[in-house]
């Protein structure tokens, strides 16, 4: 700029006889070329400043979108978290789904929801969450429209959407379990993070379904007789234990029937243990099916039965036990290549608190009871009456008693 400076007042001396007009020239040259320069620097400046801000921008708001999807995972990771944790405490397949279902209403804005559990040789398991109550209610199966084989989305195994209804497989591998169905207002709508999770979800679910339907088993046969399929001894104890106690809080009659099939060990020297066998899971069929739903029926040991029934009193026991011990005896039970074989029962009977003050008493009734019944010939029904008396209800003298 200098260089330029001298050669315009270079060249305005020589044009003009004034020096003064060639030194206004040259000032006038050079505050023009000092406004021009800032111009164009200041320029530059802006457009590097606004550069720089549009790179910020963007920085930013990749920034933000990652913050939103660490929230979100996080969010996620969360959810499945909790229900990780309430998968291990929970033991009942219908409570699985209810926890699902109630973790899955305050992660998405859900109009309605319903799980179903397709149980193995069992009826299915029909959980419904209430938007109005935000609570979950098991409904009953026989109302439901589905099974495992005629919902489409079971085949695909993935996430889809019917009649604007996300509907979301229970499986592991190739086990179908259930079917998660959510009612969302645009369900086409939701992002593939929240489709992901729903899989992640519906994972969980199956495999904490698994569990629960594992540890049922496990538990079933606990305090199940592996022979005759009601319950074992164990079972019985801690039943009589609750009923006892319930008898005290509300203060009725418990009965308790003690029964024994006579002459059991003639029918497994003539025939077997395998018929045997038959034979007890036969009377087992026959006790089920003359008892009311509020009893309990388990066997005590080899062939001797139990029957609990609360609520019950002396007239009410022997009307119960003459019933079974009828039947029994106009029920045949048949056997292969062989005639059949007529059984007998004898019952001991005994009610609490009447006879007992405990349990272990009024088992112990029973028992005395029942060695009575043997005692007068089988076939028949001793009420305990405690160490002075017994009341005989033997069948009636048109009866024809049962062969032994």
């Amino acid at each position: 700029m200098a260089v330029a400076a001298i050669a315009v007042w270079w060249l305005a001396s020589r044009l003009s006889s004034e020096p003064l007009l060639a030194l206004l020239t040259v000032t006038s040259f050079v505050l023009a070329s000092v406004v021009v320069f800032l111009t164009l620097h200041y320029a530059q400046m802006v457009s590097e400043h606004k550069r720089q801000l549009s790179l910020l921008r963007g920085q930013w708001e990749e920034t933000s979108r990652n913050l939103a999807r660490v929230l979100v995972q996080r969010d996620h990771l969360g959810l499945l978290v909790r229900l990780l944790h309430a998968f291990v405490l929970t033991s009942r397949p219908s409570a699985v789904i209810e926890r699902a279902l109630s973790e899955l209403s305050k992660f998405f804005r859900l109009e309605g929801a319903e799980g179903v559990v397709f149980g193995s040789g069992t009826a299915p398991i029909w959980v419904e969450w209430d938007p109005e109550t935000s609570k979950c209610r098991t409904k009953d199966p026989t109302d439901l429209s589905l099974d495992e084989h005629s919902v489409e989305t079971l085949k695909s195994r993935s996430v889809v959407v019917r009649d604007a209804v996300l509907q979301v497989p229970i499986a592991v591998q190739d086990n179908i379990l259930g079917l998660l169905r959510l009612r969302l207002e645009d369900p086409e709508s939701l992002p593939s993070e929240d489709l992901r999770l729903l899989q992640a979800v519906a994972d969980q679910t199956a495999l904490a379904v698994q569990r629960a339907f594992l540890t049922e088993m496990l538990e079933q046969l606990a305090i199940t007789d592996p022979l005759t399929g009601v319950a074992n001894r164990r079972h019985f104890d801690a039943r009589l234990s609750e009923e006892t106690a319930r008898s005290r809080r509300y203060q009725y009659s418990l009965g308790l029937l003690l029964i024994d099939v006579d002459n059991f060990k003639s029918v497994n020297d003539r025939y077997g243990h395998q018929v045997g066998d038959h034979v007890l899971r036969r009377l087992v069929q026959i006790l089920r099916q003359n008892i009311r739903r509020s009893d309990f029926l388990a066997r005590y040991g080899g062939e001797e039965f139990v029957v609990l029934t609360p609520q019950s009193n002396p007239e009410r026991l022997l009307t119960l036990g003459n019933r079974l011990i009828r039947t029994v005896r106009e029920t045949p039970v048949e056997i292969d290549n062989d005639a059949p074989l007529q059984l007998t029962v004898s019952a001991g009977a005994a009610l609490f608190p009447d006879h007992a003050d405990n349990e272990e008493q009024l088992v112990k009734a029973a028992d005395m009871a029942l060695l009575k019944a043997k005692k007068n010939g089988k076939d028949c029904i001793i009420l305990y009456q405690g160490d002075t008396k017994e009341r005989d209800q033997k069948p009636p003298a048109d009866e024809s008693p049962a062969v032994r």
